[in-house]
């Protein structure tokens, strides 16, 4: 008998081990896969800039350089490039970008009742992918809505990064390119 419940348990781990879905954790083939941390201990002023800034987008959409009709992403290795997305009257964080790159963006949500939960920058073969991921707490209003993110991170040379959003739970999200 417990030979045969070996088996068993043996078939249902390999089973549940065998997802197709490609999420950071499972790549979905045989390839490494890496992930890059945000600076063990970002600055306090960087921290109070962008927490600021979420504050003062709900107000002043305007206040970053983006769009806002499709999601966006700016890699940031310089404080002139920072100094560029920035339109607010703060004074700018300074930060050391020849130790560190710090990546800006947002992805938008169908619904005012979403939040941010994390984000998880990638590596695979040479190119960068950030998950996004994003809770939904209710269905809020019906106005598509930017949720910001933002990291610090090690120095970065790659030009582009694909943003992948997803729910809290891994899930792919719904945020569809849209002209507000």
């Amino acid at each position: 008998m417990k030979k045969y419940l070996f088996i068993l348990m043996a078939a249902i781990a390999f089973v549940a081990c065998n997802d197709d879905e490609a999420t950071p954790n499972n790549p979905g083939d045989n390839s490494q896969e890496r992930t890059i941390k945000t600076v063990d201990e970002t600055p306090a002023q960087v921290e109070a800039f962008f927490s600021d800034v979420n504050t003062a987008m709900w107000v002043n959409r305007k206040i970053l350089g983006f769009t806002y009709r499709k999601n966006e992403i700016c890699i940031i290795n310089s404080q002139e490039e920072l100094s560029n997305l920035y339109n607010g009257d703060k004074p700018l964080p300074e930060i050391d970008f020849s130790k560190y790159t710090l990546l800006v963006g947002h992805v938008l949500a169908a619904h005012s009742g979403h939040l941010l939960e994390r984000t998880e920058l990638t590596e695979k073969d040479g190119s960068l992918t950030l998950y996004v991921y994003i809770r939904a707490l209710d269905e809020g209003l019906a106005v598509i809505t930017p949720i910001l993110y933002w990291g610090l991170y090690p120095k970065l040379s790659q030009k582009e990064i694909n943003v992948v959003p997803l729910t809290a739970d891994g899930k792919a999200c719904d945020t569809r390119d849209t002209t507000l």
